[in-house]
């Protein structure tokens, strides 16, 4: 019988280790019940659905409710009516309720990381690879390492709890909450199996042949994209799991105050970082993890951007690549999800602005993706195709954009001559 990934499960599952249950805030499945308990034990607490990163907050502030969910605050005056406006809110079946931490009045707000922790399938050792600030402190990340070694300890003990019962798992993102008296506490736990791209990113960026093809790559948060935004000036966000372009949105900072938002073919003008935070939370940040990268400046064809298409299969027990396209973007679009056309890789190099000899363009492509590919399948045994989608610079540079493991071999049916396409399927037959 499978365990279930929700918090509810999980969070049994951390129970069971005295050790961790120290940390673990108070937690039961949502009740009316237990929600008058709770507000009356705690004045502020939480409420999170068994999946998914949206929450509503709840507190009891002058005998009415105060209630916020995404960046929209609503003032409940009675319990009665906190009922009835709750049960039209929550849509999902389970829900958990928990405490709400207090920030301290001396220094604003508590330490708060997602701390990521991965291992290598074939081991069983977990090791501490990120901590990404949830919240902005004023100690800040110094203040933070002085507990490192003791974050490395709860992190792992977490991971190795959890990877008993979930063995496909190698890369877990606790949520820890420091107070001020250095006490840990844990607040969330998400696993981030092989499609995710965090867990790809880990994958990558830990072996070094690879790690410099790995565009920086982080958790984000409001703190996470405001550092990005100030280092990198046009980013990107990505959804953790998604395909096809959903949930993309390209960021640029103009100026002191001023950002634009780019996703498909629109674009939206914010004039200040937090009016820009609560529109992609609401939009986005509310509906799924994500993550932040840099924008990278690919090259061009016709003033259009345009990335690489490498799909390889496994023949019988050797990895080959039976097919490399060029993906064009779209008029006004940044990503290539959105194709205007495709092109043998060849034609695209010969007609673009890349001034690198084509011939070590496609050696150097060639090499870095088979070994990807190996990297990939060591970790996940049972691939047999994969499509990954790689950068080009006009000076030739490379990037990994993304490894697809259900890659759309549709885009190969484009091109004017069928072969490579032919070819293609011939082999999923026999895989």
């Amino acid at each position: 019988m499978k365990t279930s990934r929700g918090r509810i499960s999980l969070n049994k599952i951390l129970s069971s280790d005295v050790k961790i249950a120290n940390h673990l805030l108070e937690t039961e499945q949502y009740t009316i019940e237990k929600l008058e308990e709770f507000l009356e034990k705690y004045h502020s607490i939480i409420i999170k659905p068994a999946f998914g990163p949206k929450q509503t907050v709840i507190t009891l502030y002058n005998d009415q409710f105060e209630v916020q969910t995404n960046n929209q605050l609503k003032q409940i005056p009675s319990i009665e009516a906190l009922h009835f406006y709750l049960a039209n809110l929550l849509k999902q079946k389970y829900y958990i309720i928990q405490p709400k931490k207090k920030s301290s009045t001396l220094f604003n707000s508590y330490f708060h990381y997602y701390v990521t922790v991965h291992r290598k399938p074939t081991e069983t050792s977990w090791m501490h690879v990120s901590n990404v600030e949830k919240c902005q402190s004023l100690l800040g990340e110094q203040y933070f390492q002085s507990f490192c070694s003791k974050t490395t300890s709860l992190a792992t003990r977490v991971a190795e709890k959890l990877g008993e019962y979930f063995p496909a798992c190698n890369t877990i993102v606790i949520d820890l909450i420091y107070d001020l008296t250095g006490k840990m506490w844990i607040c969330d736990t998400i696993l981030h199996f092989s499609i995710s791209k965090w867990d790809q990113y880990q994958i990558l960026k830990r072996w070094g042949p690879l790690s410099s093809y790995a565009p920086s790559t982080d958790l984000l948060t409001i703190v996470s994209l405001h550092e990005y935004l100030i280092k990198y000036k046009e980013i990107i966000i990505k959804p953790c799991v998604g395909q096809h372009g959903n949930g993309i949105v390209h960021i640029q900072k103009r100026g002191e105050q001023t950002y634009l938002l780019h996703a498909g073919i629109r674009k939206r003008k914010m004039t200040s970082f937090e009016e820009m935070y609560d529109y992609l939370y609401e939009v986005y940040l509310s509906k799924n993890d994500y993550i932040v990268q840099p924008k990278l400046v690919l090259a061009s064809l016709g003033g259009s951007p345009f990335d690489v298409r490498v799909l390889l299969q496994k023949v019988d027990t050797e990895w080959k690549i039976t097919g490399k396209l060029a993906k064009v973007a779209a008029k006004g679009f940044f990503i290539t999800n959105a194709a205007q056309k495709v092109l043998l890789l060849e034609t695209a190099l010969a007609n673009s602005n890349v001034s690198r000899y084509r011939s070590l363009i496609e050696e150097e492509m060639d090499q870095l993706c088979l070994s990807a590919t190996l990297r990939l399948n060591d970790n996940y045994t049972d691939l047999s195709i994969i499509g990954f989608d790689v950068g080009v610079t006009d000076f030739g540079e490379l990037w990994i954009i993304e490894a697809n493991y259900v890659p759309d071999l549709k885009m190969f049916q484009l091109l004017e001559d069928s072969t490579t396409y032919n070819r293609i399927q011939e082999i999923k037959k026999r895989q």
